[in-house]
């Protein structure tokens, strides 16, 4: 059986009554961007309280809510993730897929805003640059700068969570 705990701060861990076991997550460095779920959802000793800390999410339309681990939130800098039940006896940590809410445009170099970069950017080879490793196609830091997308209309960062970074989207209908 599994109950929700609630902690002082409105955080919570998840016992598992039956095997005197709390619900964690296993984590890998990436990319030099800060831990990061690689997927996998362990049972640990109660040893480990202090470092599982779970945050609920908003209820939806449907009823549902996600469920985040509190330090994987903090180090991917809103990098969202949800716990999800893959099987009767599975479950998994993953990135919640965002709807692009019309933000239909990927931004890649200087023929997606006229011909050059705009002056927070430079341009290398084909692309539109902010510096370490972040151009708007992919951008592999854990918060992408904001003034990298200064003067670009309608635009903005979304994460990708199939690729494991972020990318400049343009919407062309705002």
């Amino acid at each position: 059986m599994w109950i929700f705990k609630t902690r002082d701060n409105d955080d919570f861990f998840i016992e598992n009554t039956s095997k005197t076991k709390v619900l964690g997550a296993t984590s890998r460095v990436s990319n030099g961007t800060g831990q990061t779920s690689d997927g996998k959802v362990i049972l640990e000793d109660k040893s480990y309280l202090g470092t599982q800390s779970w945050k609920k999410g908003e209820l939806d339309a449907e009823d549902y809510f996600t469920l985040e681990m509190d330090y994987f939130t903090l180090e991917n800098s809103g990098v969202p993730k949800v716990l999800t039940a893959i099987s009767e006896s599975s479950l998994e940590i993953s990135c919640e897929i965002i709807d692009h809410a019309g933000y239909d445009k990927l931004l890649t170099g200087p023929d997606d805003v006229g011909g050059i970069c705009p002056r927070s950017t430079y341009q290398f080879f084909d692309e539109c640059c902010c510096g370490g490793g972040c151009c708007w196609n992919s951008c592999a830091t854990s918060s992408p700068p904001t003034n990298c997308l200064q003067g670009v209309s309608n635009s903005k960062w979304i994460f990708n969570c199939n690729l494991g970074y972020y990318q400049a989207f343009q919407s062309k209908n705002l």
